[in-house]
């Protein structure tokens, strides 16, 4: 491996929350713990590690994110299907960074989860600087219209239309963002870095990536902050009692459907069925650990919860884990959880759906236990298995430990990028950026349209808030001309505007009626 210390800059939304920023901080912290000249770029942060640098503010992205919200709201928020809740967001407006000083500086630029942050606009005039460019997809947006999981949907082959995550796209938005990133790319040096086999086929298969150049790099851990302790002290230190068994599951956003939460809870009703776990549970010997927000939880799961709210501390996280006997992850759409890899760390084997990266890492009942894609069935007979085989779970404890150690060091996944950006610098000399740089805010196809969105979200605007249909075009633009001045006049104090205007809509209503 060459010795050329070349400058790496990561560029992420979010610097070390959520699950793709703490991927992407760890792939940072990996390079730089093998002596690599490492930067992170990010739109917000509060942190005092001087590695990690904040995108100066930029007027012209705060200036549209004014009227562009009542889209994101309108088009998308409020209009949709029952077919998902998972996140799903229009790809504008998005920071200039073609002139900032670490961009100008860095031999390569790693983007991750770029969502809020940059557009496919902005990625235009990075990808114009004859910069070779890694992008580490933490989802799939990035080869979509609009959705970050495509709930089975196949349509980013093509061209995005017809969205089934969308009750009404009479404009076309998610075509139209697909077709401005197949413009926008087009000539991009561009790598795709999936961390599951998954994501990896999927990106392959997409009308955008798929004569991109895609690699699969697994995300990696802190080990010397995730590994095993003895099960019964990390259990005591949660007062739990070192003899009762404990099952752990979570995410940040439990409420997400891809989490599959109804799924843990029909396989908890199936296991309920069989007397032994019903006595375990009525006799407080076998305990459910919650992570992340799960208040709309407690009528849901038929077994009492230890809930320990959202944990933002690796360590304390770590604590958590192992005084967990095992880990459920119901997903039914995921990449490559950090939930996963660090449940495993601590040998807390984890059990899950044969879905998204997850039999990359589960090898059934080796380190793990996988069930059939949405079974719940299965998945509850996997959950009574490991409850009722202290040496299965003792067997798979080791393994999936001694796993994580292995193959998922900072170091390692570091030192598989690092090849990555190697190769790509040293050919960079036989392949020229061919992307044309563009004006404007907006793609072409986003543009042409921008207008009807606009309108249709005034439309809504209307309904929800005033219950006015208002149906004629000119109207609406008119309408929409003045609430997009008035959002950038009082912007802090619209919603006060909104309710005011209510009152005095109602009032010359009830007024009306009386006469």
């Amino acid at each position: 491996m060459t010795n050329i210390k070349h400058s790496i800059l990561h560029i992420n939304t979010d610097g070390i929350s959520g699950g793709a920023g703490k991927a992407a901080y760890r792939l940072h912290k990996g390079l730089l713990s093998i002596g690599r000249n490492s930067q992170y770029l990010v739109k917000e942060i509060q942190t005092t590690d001087p590695t990690i640098f904040v995108a100066p503010a930029d007027a012209h992205f705060e200036r549209h994110l004014v009227n562009d919200e009542l889209i994101n709201k309108h088009y998308i928020w409020y209009n949709r299907t029952a077919v998902t809740n998972t996140y799903f967001s229009f790809s504008y407006p998005g920071y200039d960074l073609s002139k900032n000083s670490l961009i100008l500086d860095a031999d390569i630029l790693n983007l991750h989860w770029t969502e809020d942050f940059l557009s496919p606009r902005s990625l235009n005039a990075l990808f114009s600087m004859n910069k070779p460019a890694v992008w580490t997809l933490h989802d799939q947006k990035p080869f979509t219209g609009g959705c970050h999981y495509s709930a089975g949907c196949k349509k980013y082959q093509e061209l995005c239309q017809r969205c089934p995550q969308l009750s009404e796209d009479p404009i076309g938005l998610p075509s139209a963002i697909l077709r401005d990133k197949m413009e926008l790319f087009k000539g991009a040096d561009l790598t795709i870095v999936t961390p599951s086999q998954w994501l990896a086929k999927e990106a392959r298969k997409s009308n955008l990536f798929k004569s991109n150049r895609v690699e699969v790099i697994p995300n990696s851990l802190e080990t010397d902050i995730y590994y095993p302790v003895d099960k019964e002290t990390a259990k005591k230190l949660l007062d739990i009692d070192p003899n009762t068994i404990t099952i752990m599951f979570g995410s940040a956003d439990i409420s997400d459907e891809r989490k599959g939460i109804r799924h843990l809870i029909a396989a908890t009703y199936f296991c309920l069925k069989d007397a032994r776990f019903k006595k375990l549970i009525d006799s407080r010997k076998l305990v459910f650990i919650c992570v992340g927000k799960a208040d709309e939880l407690t009528g849901q799961m038929p077994v009492p919860l230890m809930n320990m709210g959202y944990i933002d501390d690796d360590r304390s996280m770590a604590g958590i884990y192992n005084a967990a006997d095992m880990f459920i992850l119901p997903s039914v759409e995921d990449n490559l959880p950090n939930t996963m890899i660090e449940a495993m760390a601590c040998g807390a084997p984890v059990i899950s759906f044969k879905a998204g990266g997850m039999p990359d890492v589960i090898i059934d009942d080796l380190n793990g236990k996988l069930a059939d894609f949405r079974d719940d069935e299965q998945l509850g007979r996997a959950i009574l298995d490991l409850v009722f085989n202290p040496d299965k779970r003792a067997f798979l404890n080791s393994n999936c430990s001694l796993l994580i150690r292995e193959k998922y060091k900072l170091e390692d996944q570091a030192n598989n990028y690092l090849r990555l950006y190697d190769e790509l610098l040293k050919d960079r000399g036989e392949r020229k950026t061919t992307v044309i740089p563009y004006g404007g805010t907006y793609g072409r196809n986003t543009r042409i349209i921008y207008g009807g969105l606009f309108r249709f979200a005034v439309k809504k605007v209307l309904k929800k808030k005033f219950n006015v249909e208002v149906n004629n075009e000119f109207a609406l633009s008119v309408l929409g001309c003045g609430l997009r001045f008035m959002r950038k006049v009082i912007p802090n104090h619209l919603n006060y505007f909104f309710r005011q205007c209510e009152r005095i809509y109602h009032s010359l209503h009830i007024d009306n009626r009386k006469r």
